[in-house]
């Protein structure tokens, strides 16, 4: 299963398939790092073999940046919108803050991730053809389309990040459990705003779908009723002291510059046109350098736990000024002429790791490469059924999953029955190949595939 890790692209950070549902890697769920583009290819394994999981990105690895700005990201934890299995048919997953929050919404209220997915686009007002779970909003943007998409991952990114802040110090100082409360609170807020309440018929399902109330990110009083909905449910939680406070000014303030962001952001967007393509990639990861860098988050992290009169310190006054709008898109200029060059990826992730070393005589097969395996019986007799244990063909060296094995006879004879080359596919296991196929058929090599070294003789590619 290989995908791609996106705010900015996340390099460096830990990625893994939660099959057990605990937000962490256990020692048999598959795993793997992000390149310097964000990209990955998780291994199958015997636990994943029947199971599906929720892809999931730690970003607290020691190495792992956004390198937009080649920072630690503002979110401490991203998932896919939906559980996957090895067997999926798709080959890239986008895991982004939209994502994040869709796989939230479908915890939380019990719709579908289809709907879940659908819900958080209406919400954003993106277009509802765009499948977020599948689309790097970054490649989209840098070929003249998607501006709103990249808009709106950045925006909430932002969102989250500077939530979590204001909500850590009075969460015990746990950033993990403040974000998830935020993260609670905008997937709820998004199902609401769309219609919804508990108990999903299909007609609630359509109007669901259908909705037209947008979450307005880009506006104080929205940014403002989230957070007091995350702190609500972090005392529900039990991750807060109902008698602990976060004041007013402090949501207040935390609001205003969040909301800005949004706003000069989507404006940057709308100037850009579509003269420079990069402009709106640039410009969002200004404004990310900015909120989700040191000189706001601590100045939030300090406001939060001044108390109830925060308007005296110097994280305020920061804020304060931050809100008007010449101050932020100044603060973002600086920000874009120290950023390091962007690149955007234009293809796939990845493909797979290399198979194990190869048996002497055997010759390397290109992971990604469109390629069918083929066999060697040598002189064996043998004829060769059409469902068979790789093994008993007796010199096969080799099963990929999802390929197409021909077994061809050296003497292109088979007891006189079977001269040429023969197809059979290999099953999910690796270790079976079911049904025939014709020689010539096209076979293409997933991202996620297994081989299993059975011994000994040659294999080739086509």
């Amino acid at each position: 299963m290989a995908g791609r890790a996106v705010d900015g692209y996340l390099a460096g950070c830990a990625v893994f398939v939660d099959l057990d549902g605990d937000g962490t890697a256990g020692w048999n769920e598959p795993r793997a790092v992000t390149d310097r583009l964000g990209g990955f290819v998780l291994p199958q394994t015997n636990a994943w073999t029947n199971r599906r999981g929720q892809i999931a990105v730690s970003t607290s690895t020691p190495g792992c940046v956004d390198t937009f700005t080649n920072a630690a990201p503002g979110m401490l934890h991203l998932t896919s919108a939906e559980p996957v299995g090895p067997d999926a048919t798709f080959a890239n997953v986008m895991v982004t803050p939209l994502t994040t929050v869709a796989a939230a919404l479908a915890r939380n209220a019990g719709v579908d991730p289809g709907d879940a997915k659908a819900i958080v686009v209406t919400s954003l007002g993106l277009d509802p053809s765009i499948d977020i779970a599948r689309v790097d909003p970054l490649a989209l943007a840098s070929t003249g389309g998607g501006a709103e998409l990249v808009v709106a991952t950045s925006s909430v990114a932002n969102l989250v990040s500077t939530l979590s802040a204001l909500l850590t110090h009075a969460c015990g100082g746990d950033a993990a459990k403040a974000e998830r409360f935020v993260v609670n609170a905008v997937a709820d807020k998004m199902y609401s705003s769309a219609g919804g309440s508990s108990g999903v018929t299909d007609g609630k399902r359509r109007r669901l779908r259908a909705g037209d109330s947008h979450v307005d990110l880009g506006s104080a009083a929205t940014v403002s009723a989230l957070a007091v909905d995350s702190i609500d449910g972090a005392v529900a939680g039990g991750a807060m002291s109902p008698s602990t406070t976060v004041s007013a000014d402090a949501i207040a303030a935390v609001a205003e510059v969040s909301s800005g962001s949004a706003r000069v952001l989507k404006q940057i967007a709308a100037d850009s046109g579509d003269s420079d393509p990069m402009a709106v990639v640039r410009s969002a990861a200004s404004v990310t350098a900015v909120m989700q860098g040191p000189g706001v988050k601590g100045a939030i992290s300090e406001v939060a736990s001044v108390g109830s009169d925060p308007q005296n310190c110097a994280g305020f006054a920061t804020l304060t000024e931050l809100k008007e709008p010449a101050r932020m898109i100044s603060a973002v200029n600086v920000a874009e002429r120290s950023l390091p060059a962007i690149e955007v990826a234009q293809a796939p992730p990845p493909p797979p790791p290399p198979t194990p070393p190869n048996a002497p005589g055997v010759s390397t097969v290109a992971a990604a490469s469109e390629a069918a395996l083929h066999v060697d019986l040598g002189d064996d007799d043998e004829a060769v059924p059409d469902a068979k244990s790789a093994p008993s063909f007796g010199v096969v060296v080799g099963v990929v999953v999802g390929a197409v094995v021909f077994v061809s006879c050296a003497s292109a004879m088979c007891r006189g029955r079977r001269g040429g080359s023969q197809g059979y596919e290999v099953d999910a296991k690796g270790r079976r190949v079911i049904g025939r196929r014709d020689a010539g058929a096209p076979v293409v090599f997933t991202p996620a595939f297994r081989a299993e070294q059975f011994g000994v003789s040659g294999w080739s590619t086509s």
